[in-house]
């Protein structure tokens, strides 16, 4: 599949928490991954989404179709 911006699954996944208002700390321990692991995957999220913090971050992924529930309900383009 491919998503918006060049995102990777993974980077999706994150995004999924990123809309939920979850902390870096908190995303690293649901995903089972180091919280710099996660600041990587947001930083380079900031990148391709032009971003600058978490709350746009939760704004662009409600805008290319994520819903309150974290869930990714845009079809593939």
């Amino acid at each position: 599949m491919k998503y918006p911006d060049g995102l990777t699954n993974r980077e999706m996944e994150v995004l999924g928490y990123v809309v939920r208002g979850f902390p870096v700390k908190m995303i690293a321990a649901a995903m089972g991954i180091s919280p710099n692991t996660v600041n990587t995957y947001l930083r380079e999220m900031r990148f391709k989404s032009d971003t600058h913090n978490m709350r746009e971050l939760a704004r662009y992924a409600r805008k290319i179709g994520f819903n309150d529930d974290g869930v990714y309900l845009a079809i593939a383009i």
